[in-house]
């Protein structure tokens, strides 16, 4: 699977390439590319979010404090511990492949938090393939405007955080419902309707296993939806926060405060108010410490910049010849546009910009690819036709020049081509390029000529 760093990489390569390309040729570089971005969306996780949460589930596991010793602390911490283990099994049955693969990772504090911090990572890769796959969705309706990765990393930015809060709330919500349920565990006898309550919005209960009671699922006719909240409140709050023109940690704060008063009494008719009251207790500083990480990832991605590229190694022999032809004719163009000056005095000024702009496209896809490709061949032919199209014509001679032609008859213009001989055998090995052949190397360095072979042979 590519990496966010193969990412930032190859979305650096692309802006490079559109940033040289014609309208034509754009749009030829997008169809490729969105054909691309749909074989990696199928190779990625379907449910990236709740590896996640198992990931978390485990960790908080490993943070719940087993140092008291009074028996209601005990008590606390065992269901507790049998909360987040219910509802890390209940995420296994999606993800059984991750949870394969990184189980024996999960009884350290920090191999878990060095998995978290990848799975973030991971998370946002997925986020960033499906910015790219939306906008080039929508360039391919107006290829001739400017092509903006930087809206590409912004869309994937907008993506990764709607995610993250949510699921960031969703995990919350359970744990906050399960530490108070354990709070309410240690004292037998009290809080009954309570623990009722958080019973049936977790669909859980304790029953009575082997030696002892456990706390296990309760039988349902609808299966547990890990993708949405438990209750209506929490829900309404996640809503509240998507209607914000931006999310920072400070305005985060203020909402949640916001939300507990509301939310929040313990003379309530409503037993999840009560509830709540008991666990925050007027406090929002849980919602704050729980979202700190998810904040924390999100600052770190929004400074996400595209690396500079340099030309692609390659050991590629038809590649390396296309470089050398396309060096050979950079140095020749250098000098035949200073010939033209003289010989072709009313030459058009953006002629001589869009041939030259055609051979940099040229330039640029021969340097960003390691491998010729079929795109490639497409991309060249429509820069050489392109050059074609912008070389100088006989009636942008000077009037001089156009009079000794006619008065020798053209033999000047013989001439001329016999001096111009090498820029013109430059420009027709571009042509046999542009024709799907890769001239030979009349002077190779190890004295064996490459033989001339089609692209794909």
């Amino acid at each position: 699977m590519i990496t966010l760093e193969e990412q930032l990489q190859h979305l650096a390569r692309l802006q490079a390439l559109m940033d040289k390309s014609s309208e034509t040729n754009r749009a030829i570089l997008v169809a490729d590319e969105a054909e691309k971005i749909e074989q990696q969306l199928s190779s990625f996780s379907r449910y990236p979010e709740i590896e996640l949460r198992w990931l978390n589930f485990h960790l908080k596991n490993l943070e719940v404090d087993d140092s008291g010793k009074a028996a209601y602390e005990e008590r606390e911490a065992k269901i507790e511990h049998e909360g987040y283990a219910l509802f890390a099994l209940r995420c296994e049955d999606c993800i059984k492949k991750f949870v394969d693969e990184h189980k024996q990772q999960i009884k350290e504090k920090a191999e878990l938090n060095k998995l978290i911090k990848d799975q973030q990572q991971s998370i946002f890769s997925q986020c960033l393939t499906k910015a790219t796959q939306n906008y080039l969705h929508r360039y391919k309706s107006n290829p001739g405007k400017p092509f903006s990765t930087q809206d590409i990393l912004s869309q994937a930015m907008a993506i990764y955080q709607q995610k993250m809060y949510k699921e960031a709330l969703i995990e919350f919500e359970v744990i906050s419902f399960i530490q108070c349920y354990a709070r309410f565990k240690g004292f037998p006898g009290q809080y009954i309707s309570e623990q009722q309550e958080i019973e049936d919005i977790l669909n859980m209960h304790e029953a009575f296993l082997g030696n002892g009671y456990v706390l296990t699922t309760k039988k349902q006719k609808i299966p547990y939806d890990l993708t949405q909240f438990r209750t209506r409140k929490f829900a309404n709050f996640y809503d509240s926060l998507g209607e914000l023109d931006e999310l920072t940690p400070e305005i985060f704060k203020n909402k949640a405060s916001e939300f507990i008063q509301a939310n929040s009494s313990f003379k309530s008719n409503d037993t999840i108010t009560s509830i709540m009251y008991f666990h925050f207790k007027g406090e929002f500083g849980l919602f704050t410490t729980h979202m700190a990480p998810v904040f924390a990832a999100t600052n770190q991605f929004a400074e996400l910049s595209l690396p500079a590229i340099s030309t692609v190694p390659t050991t590629d022999k038809k590649i390396i010849r296309l470089r050398q032809i396309v060096e050979e004719y950079q140095r020749d163009l250098t000098n035949l546009e200073e010939e033209e000056r003289t010989t072709y005095p009313d030459r058009k000024p953006e002629a001589i910009i869009k041939r030259r702009d055609a051979l940099e496209t040229i330039v640029a896809f021969a340097n960003q690819h390691e491998k010729l490709s079929p795109l490639m061949i497409s991309v060249i032919r429509n820069a050489v036709d392109e050059i074609e199209r912008n070389e100088p014509t006989w009636f942008e001679k000077s009037r001089c020049e156009q009079i000794l032609d006619i008065c020798t008859l053209g033999f000047s213009l013989f001439l001329r081509w016999c001096f111009t001989s090498q820029q013109n055998s430059a420009r027709e090995r571009l042509h046999q390029v542009a024709k799907g052949e890769i001239p030979e190397d009349e002077n190779p360095e190890d004295g064996s000529p490459d033989k001339k072979d089609a692209p794909g042979n």
